[in-house]
């Protein structure tokens, strides 16, 4: 008989719960790791002039997304289309191994005062799994007055 010994098996199971085996000599070791959602943001302005501004994503997860927070808001939900896909250069590492993809969008996200206001979006899925805290940095510049020169 041969001995065979598997350096590592990558084991994905339902409900986002990711199994790592891996066999040594003394025989294998089981592990548990959590998958969380994982946001990608479109890509948007740095710097504006209004009020508000629009903050829009996908969000990849192996459960149905619950809920999107946008700063203080509740963003609106949608499945994500192939088309909403190709806007990205790339998307988070594992992203593409996860069933649910969610359009998420907030068209009123309010900017404090002038200079920099720091908006945190978090993702949660209805299997009581939390993404990571995304924190995107937008600065609100004075309007322009009349006479200026751009």
């Amino acid at each position: 008989m041969r001995n065979v010994r598997p350096v590592h098996l990558l084991l994905t199971v339902l409900f986002g719960t990711t199994l790592v085996v891996a066999a040594g000599s003394g025989g294998g070791l089981l592990k548990r790791v959590d998958v969380k959602p994982q946001i990608a943001i479109y890509e948007m302005p740095l710097a504006v002039t209004g009020e508000f501004v629009t903050v829009s994503g996908v969000v990849f997860s192996r459960a149905p997304v619950d809920s999107v927070r946008v700063g203080e808001r509740t963003a609106t939900l949608r499945p994500a289309a192939p088309e909403d896909l190709v806007r990205f250069r790339r998307v988070p590492d594992g992203a593409s191994d996860m069933p649910y993809r969610t359009i998420f969008e907030v068209p009123d996200t309010p900017l404090r005062a002038e200079g920099a206001s720091v908006l945190e979006v978090r993702a949660a899925t209805t299997d009581g799994r939390f993404s990571d805290v995304h924190r995107v940095t937008v600065v609100r510049m004075p309007p322009a007055q009349d006479g200026d020169v751009e």
